[in-house]
């Protein structure tokens, strides 16, 4: 079941958009500069479990994408 094109562009420039936004609110000095990055997981159900360790984030995604037939 594969998304249209767009709909995959238009997610990856949001999180990317996020991503930029928490860079510069902590280069800024923000008390929170995260809240942008779990602002966007937080709205696709996307957080991870509390105490999650983020080597196991990745690898759980790592693991996605191999078990999908893409590279890691």
């Amino acid at each position: 079941m594969s998304r249209p094109l767009a709909i995959v562009q238009a997610e990856y420039a949001e999180l990317l958009a996020a991503a930029r936004a928490a860079v510069a609110a902590e280069h800024n000095g923000d008390a929170d500069p995260l809240a942008y990055i779990r602002g966007l997981l937080a709205e696709r159900g996307q957080l991870p479990p509390d105490g999650a360790a983020a080597v196991h984030v990745v690898a759980d995604a790592r693991m996605a994408m191999c078990l999908a037939g893409w590279s890691a």
